[in-house]
């Protein structure tokens, strides 16, 4: 697997299950419901001030997938388990455009708007940040992660 120089072998895995969510790797067919949400301007108000167009969805999505063929499936897309909706993306990730705080794990994400609260409850919060900080994936020289 490539990385930036470090080991992140906890972030490697074919999907995380709570009560409600399925985080999963993403497939082709999410790109209509990625579209959606990322065209609603206060997913992307920071750092864009605006929503995306379909084109620069279609470009997450295909570097996604991208990164998935070379690297292995990676946990990210979230959908909602009982209904089997995309509701967007939680993703732990080495930051390679900050290489004085390797190594380390960052957590983003970009959830539609209507159902954020929904996915990022307390019990989602703790059991990704133990993912996170588990075995090699987090040696963190930056102090750390204040999760909920």
């Amino acid at each position: 697997m490539a990385t930036t120089g470090c080991h992140h072998d906890s972030v490697n895995a074919e999907m995380i299950l709570t009560p409600r969510l399925r985080i999963r790797p993403w497939r082709p067919e999410d790109l209509r419901d990625l579209s959606e949400i990322f065209a609603k301007p206060e997913v992307w108000e920071y750092p864009f001030g605006r929503g995306w167009t379909a084109q620069e969805a279609e470009f997450f999505l295909h570097g996604k997938l991208e990164s998935q063929q070379t690297d292995g499936p990676r946990p990210g897309a979230v959908e909602e388990r009982a209904s089997g909706r995309l509701l967007g993306y939680i993703m732990l990730s080495p930051p390679a455009y900050l290489p004085e705080v390797v190594p380390t794990v960052e957590i983003g994400w970009r959830l539609d708007p209507k159902r954020f609260e929904c996915v990022l409850s307390r019990p989602l919060g703790r059991r990704w940040s133990m993912r996170a900080m588990s075995g090699t994936a987090w040696r963190s020289t930056t102090g750390g992660f204040a999760g909920s």
